[in-house]
């Protein structure tokens, strides 16, 4: 998976709830929903 991968940001744990935390929704109506996982994660 690591040489699939762009970088170790673009591994994600599809078990994860955190995923919908630190990545953004797909868009306001779907947040919470479908995260963006084409983007970086923010870890705020």
């Amino acid at each position: 998976m690591e040489m699939l991968a762009e970088s170790q940001d673009h591994i994600i744990p599809g078990h994860d709830p955190l995923v919908m935390k630190y990545y953004p929704a797909a868009s306001k109506e779907l947040e919470g929903i479908v995260a963006r996982l084409d983007l970086s994660p923010t870890l705020t």
